[in-house]
This record gives structure tokens, C-alpha cells and sequence, in this order.
């Protein structure tokens, strides 16, 4: 794309009778060759010149000149591309001069460009494919808010614009597989959208990150409620005549004898995630959200569940999931607590907790990288498993 000409002083090439002269860029764009596009402003004899090595014979200061220059000029080009701008000659001339200031690109383009560039860092494994997860729900939600409000500039997605897609999202209607944002959840949406403008500040498509330094605070979350196994055998028992019911149902109950989460279950193929040890049949699943592998016996309860719905369990949007959930619950007389569809794995993990005495084995079995996660967030040992714990102790 850059190639560096000599020319003398009177404009002409070649060596001729004056042999010195001064750098100039010629620049390839799109396949139109502009020649004498931008001068260097470099002094330089003819015989100093290799224009096959494209730099100035010797230690010459003017080298690294060089090499700057082409690289301010490839930058100004990539820059009006992510902007969505056609890179002219008549456009990379103003903003090499500073005649010109860049103009931001608009928050969809950027939304679109780093989900690109996401989508690049979960294929080579740089980040999670969960992460990659989050990033398109935060992008889709934005998309959505330009929708609604009409175009935005990166520049103009400040502490104001902020707040306006708070309210926008706590108070939306359902559509869908959309509906209102939690407070928490327009939180972690406006994190992911300050970290796609810092990529693109990075990316020099932005001066500043208009919400660098800005911080939504979380309030605490409600603590989900758990289940017993009398109660989850309650709810196997109930006789459901609504299709969708009936499959929440199944799933729930579920990932309650196997400590899976729902994206799991939807996940879940029996024999692929199952294996058979000394007779006896074992999960063995990598978890969708984590890639860390999920192991515990198989539960005979789920191997008859599973069964039920032998082309595996039909997915179902977590708002309509945790809705059919509500209504099972209150037919139950279970809605007195704050049950959701992550507390069957909760549940799941504190059975295996209890069963066991292990901390470890609840780890295992919820396919937790690490035993301060299983500690910390999910299992508490019940009072019947703290005297077991004491007895051994005692004993030993």
C-alpha cells in the first residue's frame, strides 16, 4: 500500500544533474495507485537511496522516519474502515495533515466490530466461550437501545447515555426472548459496553472512553432458595397436562440429581455424557459455561427422567423457564421461597454435599475449577452432616 519515491528538487526522478532530493509517499488504494500522494519532507541524496530496501543507505535517523510514516498512513486506513468510511486519498490526506478530525464510529458499527473481534479471541481460545456468551447478549442489548433511541456516536455514549439505557432496560416490554433488565444485569450489560469502548480507544477509533472511571454499583442479591429430594420427588409425582410444564418439570428435577445448570441440560446427551465403571454408570460432562468436566454417579432418578424425552430436553428460554417454574412451584405450595431454575443445581450439589461429607466431592460433581467456588457459593454443610464430620474427627 506505501511505497517511498525519490524525487529531485525540481520534481523530476532519476539522478540527473542535481542529485539531491526529497522522500515522497505513493500510496496503492483499492487498487488505484496514486502517485506523489504525500510528501515525507525527507532530504536525501539519490545515491543514498535504496528503493528496493525502501530505506536510506547507512544509520540514517530518517529510517525509523520512514517506518513511522507508513505505519501512521496503514493506521489512518484501518481506522476509516472500522469507521465504516471509504478510505480515499482525499481522506487520508486530511487526517496524515490534521486537516480533518476522525469522526467516531456509530455504536452499532462498534457493537458489530467487537463482536468480530470476540468472536476471533473465543476461537483461538483467549477467552471462554461463555465470556463470548455475555459479550453478545451486552452487544444485543445495545443494538436494541440504538434501535428504539436512533443513532449514537461512540463519543456521545457517556454517564447520560448510561443512565438513559438504564432506564430504557428496567422498563422495557417483554418481546420475545427480551424483556426488562435487572438492576444487576443493566450493570453487567454497561461493563461490557465501557470495555468495548476502551477496545475501541485502543484501536485509536475513539480519543477518550467517554466511560472511563464510571462504575454502576450492584445491590445484593436475593439468595436463591433450595429443595429437598422429598420435595423434588413431590414435583416428579404431580400430574402435569401442559406440555411446557411438564418438560420445566423434567429438567428441573433433573439437574437437581445431577448438579447440572439448565444450559447443561439442554446440552445433555446421554450417551455421550455418560460413561459405565465397574458396573456402575457415572455423568461425565464438560459444562457449557466452563469446559471444566462435571463427574458423579448417574442418579437413577435422572436415567428415568432422561428417558422421558429420548431425543434429549427441548430448550427453553430462561424468562419463559423460570415462569412455568412460578406456576409448578405455587401448585406445589413451594412458592414461599425464592426458588429459580439454578436452584435445583444448588440443591444438587448441597445433596452431594450432605451424602458425602466432601467438600470435594460436591466440587466434582459441580464441575468447579476450584474448591473455594463449591465453598463459597453453593454448598454449606447441614447440620447432619457437621455431626458426621465431628464423629470421624472424633474417631480419629
Amino acid at each position: 500500500m506505501v511505497r517511498f519515491e525519490f524525487r529531485r528538487s525540481n520534481g523530476k526522478a532519476g539522478r540527473g544533474k542535481n542529485p539531491h532530493g526529497h522522500l515522497w509517499v505513493n500510496l496503492t488504494i483499492d487498487d488505484a495507485f496514486h502517485k506523489r500522494a504525500l510528501s515525507t519532507g525527507i532530504p536525501v541524496a539519490y545515491d543514498k537511496w535504496d528503493a528496493t530496501r525502501q530505506r536510506i543507505r547507512g544509520e540514517s535517523p530518517y529510517n525509523t522516519v520512514l517506518l513511522d510514516i507508513a505505519d501512521r498512513i496503514t493506521r489512518i486506513y484501518s481506522v476509516l474502515l472500522r469507521a465504516g468510511e471509504r478510505p480515499t486519498l482525499e481522506a487520508i490526506r486530511s487526517r496524515y495533515h490534521g486537516t480533518e478530525r476522525p469522526q467516531p464510529p456509530q455504536m452499532a458499527t462498534l457493537a458489530e466490530n467487537w463482536l468480530a473481534h470476540r468472536r476471533a479471541q473465543a476461537e483461538s481460545g483467549a477467552i471462554r466461550r461463555s465470556t463470548l456468551t455475555a459479550d453478545r447478549t451486552a452487544a444485543t442489548n445495545l443494538l436494541l437501545f440504538v434501535e428504539h433511541n436512533g443513532p449514537l456516536t461512540a463519543d456521545a455514549f457517556g454517564h447520560r447515555a448510561a443512565e438513559a439505557f438504564v432506564a430504557w432496560a428496567k422498563a422495557r416490554p417483554r418481546r420475545g426472548h427480551t424483556g426488562p433488565l435487572s438492576h444487576n444485569s443493566c450493570a453487567g450489560v454497561l461493563g461490557k459496553i465501557r470495555e468495548m469502548l476502551e477496545h475501541a480507544r485502543r484501536q485509536r477509533l475513539i480519543e477518550s472512553n467517554p466511560l472511563a472511571g464510571w462504575e454502576m454499583k450492584t445491590v445484593p442479591r436475593r439468595e436463591k432458595g433450595t429443595v429437598t429430594e422429598t420435595e423434588v420427588q413431590m414435583l416428579l409425582g404431580m400430574t402435569v397436562h401442559e406440555p411446557d410444564a411438564a418438560l420445566v418439570r423434567d429438567v428441573f428435577c433433573f439437574c437437581y440429581y445431577t448438579c447440572l445448570a439448565i444450559s447443561d441440560a439442554w446440552d445433555f446427551d446421554e450417551r455421550r455424557d455418560t460413561v459405565e465403571i465397574d458396573g456402575t454408570a457415572y455423568l461425565s460432562k464438560p459444562r457449557v459455561k466452563t469446559e471444566v468436566t462435571a463427574f458423579l454417579p448417574y442418579h437413577p432418578t435422572a436415567r428415568l427422567i432422561a428417558a422421558r424425552h429420548p431425543g434429549g430436553f427441548r430448550p427453553v428460554a430462561t424468562g419463559p423457564f423460570n415462569t412455568w417454574l412460578q406456576r409448578i412451584l405455587l401448585l406445589a405450595g413451594l412458592r414461599q421461597r425464592y426458588i429459580t431454575s439454578h436452584s435445583a443445581r444448588k440443591s444438587g450439589i448441597q445433596r452431594v454435599w450432605d451424602e458425602t461429607g466432601s467438600a470435594a466431592a460436591a466440587q466434582v460433581a459441580a464441575g468447579h475449577s476450584s474448591i473455594r467456588t463449591t465453598e463459597r457459593a453453593y454448598a454449606r454443610a447441614s447440620p447432619e452432616t457437621a455431626r458426621r464430620v465431628w464423629e470421624r474427627l472424633q474417631d480419629s
